[in-house]
């Protein structure tokens, strides 16, 4: 006569949305953003910390194995401990550590896990009888008590045994006598249903126990689409872009359709992108991190999306902040004195330039910079090749009135722009800050860093080309995507960045400088000739990034679930930026054919629209 009935626990009574191994890998990234400064160099991975929390299972299930009354069973804490002492170098982590890594994992186990959907009938099917929960697991039963109560299940099975807590496993048969041992029972007495065919069934039949495997095949397909995923990303990837694609509602105007689901398709590189923020922000515990406009707007979005959706472990980066600013908004402030080799950071190259070009990016009267010219023999729209070389800039620039003037007008521009920077938090006393912007040099971030000089600043870019300007000590740079300052690998994805630049550009113009409102405040000025981007945008722009951030909570939802890192979707964000690049839609080549290019700074002009390129018919062959 049945006593007493056990049931596993995974893939029995509960099943989880990942792969089992993901949970210790959420781990690892929770550990590396939360514990960056004490982690050893070498071991500065999710891939590296996951690798070492397996060999320090490995270890204790050897030193286990050394003692004839246990099996090779390990205790959660100890496995811990052991991994943080070798993450860190140290030979006792602190408890607080282990207390908050425990909490981590077991609250990950509960984001995961789901009761198995037939499992509750299947029980009802059989004699009632006394049920426990019986599992090999490095957790103990209270934990797994837990995770069955967060799902119901306690009702059905409201206590059981770990092996963990015994240091004995099914596998060996002797957790089973360990029951039979504790609850006074004969293996005939004892019926036990789980999912292993050899640990749950055929050890337990030897003993003589009432044993009958679990299935439940849809779930089984399920976890083996879990070991696909995990062990290549590549599966997890397109399986999203396939659901966003099919799930997503698309805008019913054909041209919009396009551009919406072009988007979702390339959406991959944003989302690396911003990842790579949210890891960047919590490792270095930086307290805000700045998104430069234009584009940086766009990319605030998406990070904040992901952020909010806890998509990155650790939860220690900042939400964003905005700054309307420019290189055109930026260089007067920034210069160092009015002289030659200064201004050499605005024409280093962008050769020929004109002064016309000169005035506009250094936001003078184009009027008053006219009258300067004629009295030092240069026309506002002649081409100069070498203008720090010219004798008639050299004297222009030693004018007295010219240079007092200009002075003047660095000063006030400088005034400005720290007002405005100290309105959202980032002023002289600031010791350190990140700035967020798509590239290409960072120029922005090395105006920002002369004028705050005291301020180490951080940035963070899509990609880098490479540096025409020395670079401030106090600045670094790092890209997500290629950074062309240390190899030449990637250099293809900078072909057309001004397609890459509008696919990220928002509706309202650029900063262009800034102006005191009555009450004392700085607000930035903005473009109002581009009134033609206007329609642009709607037509093609708007339903692209639409299609990106309606994405983002499926993407956050697997990033946070399968415990994804910026590195393992890299190479996925790359193809994406090439894709972009090579397969771009027809509304959005239009759309980029009829916008004109903005380079007022540094060459003082629209760039005219693009030529569409002609596509010669191929010739016909004749046959022989």
């Amino acid at each position: 006569m049945i006593r007493l009935q056990t049931v596993d626990v995974w893939d029995t009574l509960l099943r989880r949305r990942c792969h089992p191994d993901a949970v210790k890998r959420h781990l690892a990234g929770w550990l590396l953003n939360t514990c960056w400064p004490d982690i050893v160099p070498a071991l500065r991975t999710p891939h590296a910390l996951f690798a070492l929390r397996l060999d320090a299972e490995r270890e204790l299930a050897r030193a286990a194995r050394g003692d004839p009354a246990r099996d090779d069973e390990y205790r959660h804490r100890e496995v811990l401990a052991r991994w943080v002492a070798k993450a860190t170098g140290t030979t006792a982590p602190d408890a607080a550590w282990i207390d908050a890594l425990e909490a981590e994992e077991l609250a990950q186990e509960q984001r995961v896990v789901y009761a198995d959907p037939a499992i509750a009938a299947a029980l009802a099917a059989r004699a009632p009888v006394t049920t426990l929960f019986l599992s090999d697991f490095y957790m103990p039963a209270a934990s797994l008590a837990a995770l069955l109560a967060a799902q119901g299940l306690d009702r059905l099975v409201p206590r059981g045994l770990s092996s963990c807590d015994v240091g004995l496993n099914k596998r060996s048969g002797r957790l089973y006598q360990a029951l039979h041992q504790e609850h006074g029972l004969t293996p005939a007495e004892h019926a036990h249903l789980g999912d292993n065919r050899e640990t749950d069934v055929r050890v337990a039949r030897r003993l003589g126990i009432a044993a009958e495997r679990y299935r439940n095949r849809s779930e089984e397909k399920r976890s083996a689409f879990n070991r696909r995923i995990f062990e290549d990303r590549r599966v997890l990837f397109r399986d999203l872009t396939r659901n966003a694609l099919a799930s997503l509602p698309a805008p019913a105007q054909r041209h919009a359709r396009t551009a919406f689901r072009f988007g979702i398709r390339s959406a991959p590189l944003f989302v690396g992108f911003a990842l790579f923020l949210l890891e960047q922000a919590a490792r270095q515990r930086h307290d805000a991190l700045y998104f430069l406009s234009r584009e940086g707007a766009f990319f605030s979005g998406i990070y904040d999306a992901l952020r909010n959706a806890r998509a990155s472990p650790g939860g220690g980066a900042p939400p964003a902040r905005n700054l309307d600013i420019s290189r055109r908004a930026s260089f007067a402030a920034s210069l160092q004195a009015v002289s030659p080799e200064q201004m050499q950071r605005l024409w280093r190259g962008n050769e020929p330039v004109t002064m016309r070009a000169w005035a506009l990016s250094l936001n003078l009267d184009v009027g008053v910079a006219s009258g300067w010219c004629e009295r030092h023999g240069l026309a506002l729209d002649e081409p100069l090749a070498s203008p720090s070389k010219d004798r008639r800039v050299d004297a222009l620039l030693a004018d007295p009135a010219c240079r007092q003037t200009l002075e003047t007008h660095v000063r006030s521009q400088a005034a400005l722009l720290r007002d405005y920077l100290a309105q959202h938090g980032l002023d002289r006393g600031t010791a350190a800050a990140a700035v967020v912007d798509i590239g290409w040099r960072g120029t922005i971030q090395d105006n920002l860093a002369l004028l705050l000089p005291d301020t180490r600043l951080t940035g963070y870019y899509l990609g880098l080309q490479a540096f025409l300007n020395p670079q401030p000590s106090n600045v670094t740079k790092h890209a997500y995507g290629p950074d062309l300052n240390g190899a030449a690998a990637g250099a293809r994805v900078f072909r057309r960045l001004p397609l890459i630049e509008l696919l990220c550009t928002p509706a309202v113009g650029g900063a262009i400088g800034y102006r005191r409102r009555d009450d004392g405040s700085v607000q930035a000025i903005h473009t109002t000739d581009e009134s033609h981007e206007t329609q642009t945008w709607r037509n093609a722009v708007a339903p692209f990034q639409d299609g990106v951030l309606q994405a983002m909570p499926l993407w956050a939802e697997a990033l946070r679930t399968h415990a994804v890192d910026s590195t393992e979707i890299r190479g996925e964000a790359l193809a994406s930026w090439q894709r972009i690049l090579d397969r771009t839609p027809g509304v959005i080549s239009q759309a980029r054919a009829t916008l004109p290019h903005d380079e007022r700074f540094g060459r003082g002009r629209f760039e005219p629209p693009a030529r569409p390129r002609r596509v010669w018919p191929k010739p016909w062959r004749l046959s022989r």
